[in-house]
C-alpha cells in the first residue's frame, strides 16, 4: 500500500545544474535510489550516475499548498 510519495524534483534539478556546470551529459540523470536507516530514522535519495547521495527530511505536506494537484504528483512518481 503506498503511503505517500517523496516529492524530489528540487533535487533532480539541482543534480542536472552540477552536472551541466561539469559537462555531463543528463541523459540518464534520473532519482532512483532510496535508503532508510531505522536505527537514525535517516533517509538518504540518489540518482542514476549522480555524483552525491543527499541525505533528506520528509516534511509533510499536502499537494495543492505546494502547488501540485495530486495527478501532478503521480506524474512526478510513476513512470
Amino acid at each position: 500500500k503506498v503511503k505517500g510519495w517523496i516529492l524530489a524534483d528540487g533535487l533532480v534539478k539541482r543534480e542536472m545544474e552540477k552536472n551541466t556546470k561539469l559537462g555531463r551529459l543528463n541523459d540518464m540523470d534520473v532519482l532512483n535510489g532510496i535508503a532508510y536507516d531505522p536505527a537514525t530514522k535517516r533517509i538518504w535519495l540518489t540518482g542514476k550516475q549522480w555524483s552525491t547521495i543527499y541525505e533528506v527530511q520528509i516534511e509533510p505536506t499536502v499537494p495543492h499548498e505546494r502547488g501540485y494537484d495530486l495527478s501532478d504528483v503521480r506524474n512526478y512518481c510513476i513512470v
